[in-house]
């Protein structure tokens, strides 16, 4: 304890935290639910056969980094409300699997004796409206999904308000 503390009679180890909202509780919630987000399920076309897209969901902090690295276009319709190059970041989008008659692909082949990750090329081939899709789930984890979260807490607590 401080020399000021002490003549105070307070003491900040005790204090530090009490009567605050529970951060260590909302934080673990809050990471409970991001382990909790499933992989969105993108039905495309490959080569005339019908294939799924599983888009995995990227922690926050991972995808502002691939964010970061697909800045928005400034004159892209898409891409003027969002913080990012909504096609870039789908194009190069990490852990994409597809599954094709009841086998899953990680999109991972050897070339030049070394592991590549294939999606990019996979993208490429897609149709505009496949392509769309697979954009659509990328917006839909990383956009929409936040958005209703946060319209869904700001209801409970309207509720509550309107309850309490």
């Amino acid at each position: 304890m401080s020399v000021i503390d002490e003549a105070l009679g307070t003491d900040k180890t005790k204090t530090i935290g009490a009567d605050k909202f529970p951060l260590d509780e909302l934080i673990a919630r809050q990471a409970e639910y991001l382990r909790s987000i499933e992989p969105v399920e993108v039905d495309v076309i490959v080569g005339e056969q019908p294939v799924k897209l599983f888009v995995p969901f990227m922690h926050p902090n991972e995808f502002d980094e691939l964010a970061n690295r697909n800045p928005p276009h400034r004159f892209g319709a898409v891409d003027i409300p969002l913080w990012f190059d909504l096609e870039g970041v789908t194009s190069s989008y990490p852990g994409i699997t597809v599954v094709s008659d009841g086998v899953e692909d990680d999109l991972f082949r050897v070339r030049d004796q070394e592991a590549v990750y294939c999606w990019p090329e996979l993208y490429k081939v897609l149709s505009p409206e496949d392509r769309q899709s697979a954009r659509m789930a990328v917006w839909a984890l990383h956009v929409w999904a936040p958005d209703q979260q946060r319209k869904n807490a700001a209801a409970k607590k309207s509720e509550g308000a309107t309850n309490g």
